[in-house]
């Protein structure tokens, strides 16, 4: 395109045949791919939850957060988040910004727990926790449960998870962080990707009275 010609100019030795200087390494373009492809995973998975005008009452007092990670992310910088969160406007769930990477640190440094026993646990959606214990329970779902002694530090919650995680043979479908004095308890839903926790946050909120 019109790059080329400007190359070309600044550089007329050019071999325009074999020249591949604009386009990305073969590994680079799948890592590229591979963070794109999360970001549109998110992007459905959003507008899922705003089409339910019941997912707001299950929106915890510190509001929700959906994160996706990349194949093989080893940083919270290779984790999409919502930054500002999802919260509530005219009844229904608004994400407050578009998803990016790196805008999450608490929900995406628990991700990063569950990768490194889980690799295909991609995703989490955090809601409240409250009467929700109750229908996981008979939607059969897999939880871990953390209990904190006091107000712990992320750093400390996160240990926690992972010595917990750590026993487990099969991957949990949520993590209960069950609060404490100051502290909300909070679900986090863990799913393959963006659109499977989404799809079980809808399974909770058909059997919500």
């Amino acid at each position: 395109g019109e790059m080329c010609k400007i190359h070309k100019l600044l550089l007329p030795s050019l071999d325009e045949g074999i020249c591949r200087a604009c386009l990305l390494e073969e590994k680079k373009q799948e890592i590229l791919e591979s963070r794109f492809a999360v970001l549109e995973n998110m992007h459905i998975a959003l507008r899922m939850l705003q089409e339910y005008e019941n997912f707001v009452r299950l929106i915890p007092e510190v509001r929700s957060n959906l994160v996706m990670a990349s194949e093989n992310a080893t940083s919270i910088n290779d984790i999409a988040g919502v930054p500002g969160r999802i919260t509530e406007y005219k009844g229904r769930a608004y994400p407050v910004g578009n998803p990016e990477y790196g805008a999450s640190k608490h929900t995406a440094s628990i991700l990063l727990v569950v990768l490194n026993h889980f690799k295909d646990r991609r995703s989490i959606l955090c809601i409240r926790y409250d009467e929700i214990r109750r229908i996981m329970e008979e939607l059969g779902f897999q939880i871990i449960f953390i209990k904190r002694d006091k107000a712990l530090k992320d750093d400390v919650l996160i240990e926690m998870l992972n010595e917990k995680i750590s026993t487990w043979k099969v991957p949990p479908d949520a993590l209960v962080d069950l609060g404490g004095v100051g502290v909300e308890a909070i679900t986090y839903l863990v799913g393959k990707d963006a659109i499977d926790v989404v799809k079980k946050a809808l399974l909770i909120m058909e059997k919500m009275e």
